[in-house]
């Protein structure tokens, strides 16, 4: 079972205001810091990936698997702001990660992020299992447009039988910037306080019932 919301920048600030005293922060990343320079060129000159990622985080998009692919990450400024473009010129499906501390008890999560779409462009972020089968216990599609979104996710994880990453996927071809991303793990009543925040007329009694 999960919880997840996305927040409009406008109801964002006042949120953050809800104590996590507790909270423990998985990943915090500026984007505008990436200095892991990638490259990946095929001997058959077929599969290009090049750019750099932050430090933490790992390309995993390359191999016999997806001959044809072609990506770029670019570190950019705008003003004071700075960001990393994900962009993807064609073939397969861009896959960048985050290993994450091992999953064996329920846990509760809080992630934030502030991104837009280039040209169309649309990414999935997902807690996803390291080993087969490889799929998404949890994920979301953030909706995205021309205009910095902060979004926030709340949501839990069960115990899971493998280790887990979270990993930012592109599908299509366009690109998605990220400015910053933080990954937190919250106790049960630090979940709630964040939900009764954005929701602040529902009882207690429901609010704890969805994290039973």
């Amino acid at each position: 079972m999960r919880l997840a919301t996305t927040v409009p920048f406008t109801w964002l600030a006042p949120m953050l205001l809800v104590s996590l005293a507790e909270a423990e922060v998985l990943i915090d990343t500026d984007f505008g810091k990436s200095d892991q320079p990638v490259n990946v060129v095929s001997a058959d000159g077929r599969t290009n990936v090049a750019g750099a990622l932050p430090a933490g985080w790992f390309e995993n998009s390359t191999g016999s698997w997806q001959p044809d692919i072609e990506l770029r990450y670019q570190r950019q400024t705008e003003g004071a702001r700075g960001f990393l473009r994900f962009e993807k010129v064609r073939g397969g499906t861009m896959q960048v990660g985050h290993g994450l501390p091992e999953v064996k008890e329920r846990t509760f999560l809080q992630l934030t992020l502030t991104a837009r779409s280039v040209n169309g462009g649309s990414a999935q972020l997902g807690i996803r299992f390291d080993g087969a089968p490889y799929s998404f216990p949890w994920n979301v599609s953030p909706n995205l447009g021309p205009e910095w979104r902060d979004c926030r996710y709340e949501f839990w994880l069960d115990p899971q039988p493998q280790s887990v990453r979270l990993q930012l996927t592109m599908g299509a071809v366009g690109a998605v910037e990220l400015t910053t991303l933080r990954l937190e793990r919250l106790s049960r009543d630090e979940l709630i306080a964040a939900t009764k925040a954005e929701h602040p007329n529902a009882s207690r009694g429901n609010l704890a019932r969805l994290t039973r």
